[in-house]
């Protein structure tokens, strides 16, 4: 094991660093979710069926768990950054956005040029409840960790960031944490 750190104090004072809140594109709509819920195979009748969930302790039609994150995709029309990035530069590597903070909304560009392999360290989410119809979301990014790790390929760093997903009216829906495994 060697001394030298990865973690660097720049990356350090990045720790409780919050993004903007973004407002989703769209709101929960039936046609959307109703997408959704067959993509996903899940056919519980609070999802689709009025009378069932008028039943429940819901009162109405709920959407998937999951179905939040999907509210905050790019928009049709818009650019994508994917795209983008590769037509101007085609050794484009797609890095430096979301819990890596790639300056976008308001996170700290991180420079992670001395780790340059990355790897998905896994998500875990936190569901408090229950998106509706007619709902939008409001997203804000947060990183929450960097710590430094020895594996038995080498040197480690995590990056691992909290995004809260609440509804219109302030109520939080789900946190999602995801982790990034730089080396």
């Amino acid at each position: 094991m060697t001394d030298k750190t990865y973690v660097t104090p720049q990356m350090k004072a990045a720790i409780g660093a919050e993004s903007d809140a973004w407002e989703s594109t769209m709101e929960a709509t039936w046609s959307e979710h109703r997408r959704f819920i067959q993509a996903i195979m899940d056919e519980d009748p609070i999802y689709y069926d009025e009378e069932y969930a008028k039943r429940t302790r819901y009162g109405g039609i709920v959407c998937a768990p999951l179905f939040p994150s999907s509210v905050n995709r790019r928009p049709m029309g818009t650019p994508d950054p994917l795209t983008e990035g590769f037509r101007n530069n085609p050794e484009y590597d797609a890095r430096g956005g979301g819990a890596e903070g790639g300056g976008q909304g308001g996170l700290p560009r991180l420079d992670l040029s001395h780790i340059p392999r990355m790897l998905n360290g896994g998500n875990e989410i936190e569901i408090f409840q229950y998106m509706k119809l007619g709902e939008k979301t409001i997203t804000k990014t947060r990183i929450a960790d960097i710590f430094q790790r020895e594996g038995r390929a080498g040197r480690m760093v995590f990056i691992v960031s909290e995004t809260e997903v609440r509804n219109d009216k302030g109520e939080l829906l789900m946190i999602s944490r995801g982790t990034a495994i730089r080396r």
